[in-house]
């Protein structure tokens, strides 16, 4: 265990010293969205408001079980969300899975008028989710049915798959359907943010899938994240970005 953590930031580590500031990526679609949006510092409002939402109501709360069963999202992811969100500025977001209801925080808060989907099959998961989200983010629904009748009900609404995170998925057998699904209901402008790439093989395979398919034209690495991005306009690239 301790060799395989070592060996994951140290490979993060050689990652950042060739990968960062946009180096070598001549693409301005690329390069700004590197430096501005991956790479920013700045400390929103809103990051304040999300962290401490995040004691008051988890803090303490999540055991090992509850953490094994869903994983919480750090703020470097969290706030990246936020950021991806506040740049596209999507009319809908689709978030599969989330983390505790702070990676949904983070998601409508990037642009509150959004109309933001949470599909989260786990009854627990949600039930806390949508007391650390609150009643007063009316633009934020909930479906808890199975997965797959879960997305049969959002396709149907006929809601356009502006921007789509997948979190966690209980089952990863099950990025092999969802993924093709996905790309199949997605548009020219589709931003996709996929968590976790690197920790199981079958959702390694789907980003694999997902990089290799036509509608997507640019992808970038940040390795234990993979962000995607549907515009005809764009030339294909994959990049790998220090994160």
């Amino acid at each position: 265990m301790a060799k395989r953590i070592f060996k994951k930031y140290y490979i993060k580590a050689i990652r950042r010293l060739r990968h960062r500031r946009g180096f070598g990526v001549h693409s301005p679609f690329a390069f700004n969205l590197i430096t501005k949006v991956i790479e920013e510092n700045f400390m929103y409002y809103s990051y304040a408001e999300i962290e401490q939402i995040r004691r008051e109501k988890l803090q303490g709360k999540l055991n090992r079980k509850s953490l094994n069963r869903r994983a919480e999202i750090s703020f470097k992811k969290g706030s990246l969300l936020f950021r991806l969100v506040n740049r596209f500025t999507p009319s809908s977001i689709l978030e599969i899975g989330t983390a505790w209801g702070i990676s949904t925080l983070y998601l409508h808060n990037g642009h509150s008028t959004s109309h933001l989907v949470c599909i989260e099959p786990d009854n627990a998961v949600a039930e806390m989710a949508k007391k650390v989200v609150g009643d007063n983010k009316e633009s934020i629904s909930f479906l808890t049915d199975s997965l797959s009748h879960s997305l049969d009900l959002y396709f149907i609404s006929g809601t356009e798959l502006n921007f789509v995170y997948v979190h966690q998925l209980s089952n990863p057998a099950d990025y092999t359907w969802l993924i093709p699904l996905l790309i199949e209901h997605s548009g020219d402008k589709t931003v996709w943010v996929i968590n976790g790439i690197r920790s199981h093989e079958r959702i390694a395979a789907a980003w694999r899938l997902l990089i290799a398919d036509n509608k997507v034209r640019v992808t970038m690495d940040l390795y234990d994240m993979g962000l995607a991005f549907n515009n005809p306009k764009l030339n294909k690239q994959d990049y790998v970005v220090a994160f």
